[in-house]
């Protein structure tokens, strides 16, 4: 079991795939939103979505931004994505060598850009991976392309993984492109 830091994180300081605890549970903090802006400080009122890493159960709560946590340490391991098997995305950990199934709870939308061998960054918490991040860009085939949107030279085109990206029309199928996958664009053409 991971030791928990004693350090407090101001709501107005947390980040998505951060850990915390909250009322003696240990959370993964998935959304956080600032509705209502309070100046300097974190004064103003934010709406966060915080994951039970226990039993995976969200909750949303609006709270105000100098409201502090206590932050959950952990610990970082190298995924490698295999395939996915009844709803489960299984991975290989390349620093115990086991085999790893996840839920889409944890995947979430990040999904979309799985293939076999894309290398992730799995947080550990409690001995539990919390969430995956992606590298920021990945090159992609292009799978599928869409008709030219009205007044724009772009349209949606479907990537291998069935991921769904707005692109500039000389994008064809049968390219390979790099995605930004934080902000799901197009970078550029290989």
């Amino acid at each position: 079991m991971q030791e928990k830091s004693k350090k407090k994180v101001p709501v107005y300081q947390m980040t998505p795939s951060s850990a915390v605890e909250v009322d003696g549970r240990v959370c993964v903090v998935e959304k956080v939103d600032a509705i209502e802006e309070g100046g300097p400080g974190g004064k103003g009122r934010f709406q966060v979505l915080f994951r039970d890493l226990e039993n995976h159960k969200t909750s949303q709560q609006t709270l105000d931004g100098i409201t502090a946590f206590d932050e959950v340490s952990g610990k970082e391991h190298t995924l490698a994505y295999l395939y996915l098997e009844d709803e489960r995305y299984m991975f290989l950990d390349q620093d115990t060598l086991e085999t790893v199934s996840l839920s889409e709870e944890v995947v979430q939308e990040k999904r979309f850009y799985l293939k076999s061998g894309t290398l992730v960054t799995g947080s550990v918490y409690q001995e539990v991976i919390a969430s995956i991040e992606l590298p920021t860009f990945m090159e992609m085939s292009v799978s599928s392309v869409g008709e030219a949107l009205p007044d724009e030279d772009k349209r949606y085109i479907v990537l291998e993984t069935g991921a769904k990206i707005l692109a500039p029309c000389f994008v064809e199928v049968g390219d390979v492109i790099k995605v930004d996958t934080e902000d799901h664009e197009f970078v550029q053409r290989i």
